[in-house]
């Protein structure tokens, strides 16, 4: 299969059903054909381009478009957050005969502005670091590779969620003697006291 053949393709996540990767061939086939129980579209895409390659509007599908250049200049970390927040709301809505609902998520040639709205949600939503993510992404679509603005605010990303996680531990009663013995303040009173 060349390298076109595989950028049309709907690529699935592992372990993350009804998450879907491709580029803009691929969610106008699959919005077209209604497959997969796709619920909603996550379009990545310059005005330009949505109007030439968005999908087109369906009464069964809700789509969102997201205007974005892919230029490593190109601030994609502004939507991380809302982005993450958008697919997992489309994930946890109905789909068709109740099942789960299903998102694409496409950007022109689903390489890189659509794949890091994906890695950002993964890490997100399953703890992973930014390369578990990526290694899972290009699992599933070997043909991924983010322009290195994106990489970098992927990593910045990863920062965030690590700090926020961080933050909202409780502190064990151990690493609060061993935080306070770091500043040594536990030596200065046993050697007051002693």
């Amino acid at each position: 299969m060349d390298e076109e053949d595989r950028r049309h393709e709907v690529n699935g996540i592992d372990g993350t059903p009804g998450l879907y990767l491709t580029d803009w061939v691929g969610a106008a086939s699959v919005n077209e054909a209604n497959i997969l129980g796709i619920t909603h579209i996550l379009s990545i895409l310059t005005a330009e381009e949505f109007e030439r390659y968005g999908p087109d509007e369906s009464k069964d599908v809700v789509l969102w478009h997201l205007e974005l250049k892919d230029e490593e200049a190109s601030d994609i970390l502004q939507y991380f957050p809302v982005g993450c927040d958008w697919i997992d709301k489309a994930l946890s809505s109905p789909g068709p005969n109740g099942s789960q609902g299903g998102v694409i998520v496409h950007c022109q040639q689903g390489i890189s502005r659509s794949a890091a709205i994906v890695v950002a949600y993964l890490m997100k939503k399953r703890s992973l670091s930014y390369d578990e993510a990526m290694k899972l992404v290009k699992k599933a679509r070997s043909i991924v590779h983010l322009n290195a603005g994106f990489e970098e605010q992927l990593r910045v990303w990863e920062r965030k969620l690590h700090d926020s996680r961080t933050a909202a531990e409780p502190t064990s009663p151990k690493s609060a003697v061993d935080e306070i013995n770091a500043q040594g303040l536990i030596d200065y009173v046993e050697r007051r006291e002693g």
